[in-house]
């Protein structure tokens, strides 16, 4: 089939439709004889996940579409984006979303299940289609490069004895062989786009500053999370602690916590004596707009871990080049343990241990925002 007799919008280069690709797709696994597929989502839902994407990767998608301008043709709903050159998708096929354009070297590329994409860009619930079930995103690798056995952990191959390793798998491994598409940088399989405090995005080289246009968040265009980026000095200094405070009865697990102030002997050290609790300092970072957003919170300890490095303790366990100001220390999540409610759980960038400790203990805080 000649995709230039489909009446795609677009010059250039193929449309979601390659040569081929409907009878590739007609065949997959889901619409095998015996088998039925999954209910795809609606067009609403489509063209929610679409105008979702253009406003987190819009250096990828532009110019923004609106649902008039989506297009069908067969088992495929999807937009054309004239200046990047890109198609994005949704197969009904298979309920899948896709990707062509310059960041896959013109070829199709499979994002995989809808369900996952239309959870993380809050298009779930998007009315006139069935609702989905996953309530995941998408994950990031562990980091983890090499292969251990009884004897050693830095095995550049995976013994035979010791099968079906972390390394062997996964975004890291399509990193290293050149088969990965990334939307910003990093290493191994992390995928990071740096981002300006009046929200803007930037180039990998942007430094980091206090002006409108300087580097002061990380978006990680895996999970779709943005990141505060701790400075040396200032409300976000990277030597502030603070103490684990939570008012929300619904959110603290049963026990608030120790507010700043509190008496408490291991209370912590911020920018205002006052404010050295995680609830103030979260509605600090609000009040100040970082990154022209005031929605920041205080992330799940699952949340913190995404951003572990799992191949690197030496000295973090974190990309420093896209987290600089980085402390190998021990960093609050808002996730309360569930068995002792005075405890909450923890992230400890040296080495990506994860733990709890008594809500009183002043520890760092790196906040978080979702993407959407």
């Amino acid at each position: 089939m000649d995709w230039r007799r489909t009446g795609f919008a677009g010059p250039g280069i193929c449309a979601i439709l390659l040569v081929g690709a409907i009878t590739v797709l007609a065949t997959a696994p889901a619409l095998a004889a015996g088998t039925s597929a999954t209910a795809g989502p609606s067009t609403a839902q489509a063209d929610c996940l679409f105008s979702w994407a253009e406003a987190v990767y819009p250096s990828a998608f532009a110019p923004s579409a609106t649902p008039s301008q989506s297009q069908s043709f067969g088992p495929y709903y999807f937009r054309y984006y004239s200046l990047t050159n890109a198609y994005l998708g949704v197969s009904s096929g298979d309920t899948h979303v896709y990707y062509l354009g310059l960041l896959s070297s013109d070829a199709l590329l499979d994002l995989g299940a809808a369900a996952g994409w239309l959870d993380q860009a809050g298009c779930a619930t998007t009315p006139g289609g069935p609702p989905t079930s996953t309530g995941t995103r998408p994950l990031n690798d562990t980091g983890i490069v090499l292969f251990a056995n009884a004897t050693s952990h830095s095995l550049t191959s995976e013994p035979a004895d010791y099968p079906g390793q972390d390394a062997r798998y996964g975004r890291d491994v399509q990193a290293a062989a050149g088969q990965l598409v990334k939307i910003g940088g990093g290493s191994k399989g992390f995928d990071f786009t740096k981002i300006a405090n009046n929200g803007s995005e930037l180039p990998a080289v942007a430094a980091l500053g206090v002006g409108a246009s300087d580097w002061g968040c990380t978006r990680d265009n895996v999970t779709g999370l943005i990141w505060e980026i701790k400075t040396t000095s200032g409300l976000r200094s990277q030597s502030h602690t603070y103490t684990w405070y939570d008012s929300n009865n619904a959110t603290n697990g049963g026990s608030a916590g120790y507010a700043s102030g509190s008496g408490y002997a291991s209370g912590g050290s911020c920018f205002a004596s006052d404010r050295c609790d995680t609830e103030k300092f979260v509605q600090d970072v609000n009040v100040a707009g970082l990154c022209s957003h005031n929605d920041w919170r205080l992330p799940s300890a699952d949340e913190l871990m995404s951003i572990v490095d799992y191949g690197n303790d030496t000295p973090l366990a974190i990309d420093s080049g896209w987290f600089p100001n980085t402390i190998a220390s021990v960093f609050w999540s808002a996730s309360a343990r569930a068995k002792i409610s005075s405890d909450a759980w923890y992230v400890v960038f040296d080495y990506g241990l994860v733990g709890w400790g008594y809500k009183g203990y002043a520890n760092r805080v790196r906040l978080v925002r979702a993407g959407q």
